[in-house]
């Protein structure tokens, strides 16, 4: 199967793991790939978990990336990489594969969790895919040779002068254009507004419903 990230090499596809695990937020990410003898480290980051309703705790998290071409991993090589693992004492490690890995695969590395103080995680393409159309509109812009986005963007004319604009890349935010005809006025509006947004300050007021004593 083709994927996008198929055309890039060993150490650009650690910076696109790189930048996808931070738009995912994690903090604090790093990447090491670069420095070479990274012990099984090609990414270190934190992630802040909530655990009850009033606490928080920040867990560290190893990441190891596998570009493979033609081929998923072996059980050897990702033995060797989990005892690698040891000596930093993440909380959670993470294996980021290119390629598709086999059910009886993921069952071995749950069965060989025992093993290990830290819990193991892994993303093979299919998880990758849905990281990477949930980030593409920021990653295109990073990665040159990824393919392009093409007109994201689509207008709905739900009432007269109403029109709703979402984006196909990023399903969760949409706008609300009020008073506006024609598409290329919604538009305009909503780059108005974006500018409006990147140049003042974000606060969130909390709108609660009182209802009157009678």
């Amino acid at each position: 199967m083709s994927h996008p990230w198929n055309n890039l090499n060993s150490g650009d596809f650690e910076q696109f793991c790189y930048h996808i695990l931070r738009f995912s937020g994690f903090q604090d990410v790093q990447w090491l790939g670069v420095t070479g003898g990274d012990k099984g480290r090609d990414i270190v980051c934190c992630k802040t978990e909530r655990v009850f309703r009033q606490r928080t705790v920040n867990r560290r998290w190893i990441v190891q990336c596998k570009h493979y071409k033609s081929k998923p991993p072996t059980k050897a090589e990702v033995s060797e990489w989990l005892a690698a693992c040891h000596e930093h004492h993440p909380d959670r490690v993470l294996l980021i594969v290119s390629r598709a890995i086999t059910a009886n695969f993921r069952d071995w590395m749950q069965h060989i969790q025992r093993e290990h103080p830290f819990e193991i995680h892994v993303w093979d393409e299919t998880e990758l895919a849905a990281e990477y159309r949930h980030h593409r509109h920021r990653l295109v812009s990073l990665f040159p040779s990824l393919p392009k986005v093409s007109r994201p963007v689509e207008f709905y004319a739900v009432a007269p002068l109403e029109r709703h604009i979402y984006c196909n890349e990023y399903d969760e935010v949409g706008f609300v254009v009020l008073n506006s005809d024609t598409d290329a006025d919604a538009e305009s509006r909503i780059l108005e507004f974006v500018e409006f947004i990147k140049a003042n300050d974000i606060k969130i007021w909390k709108r609660t419903n009182r209802k009157k004593k009678t």
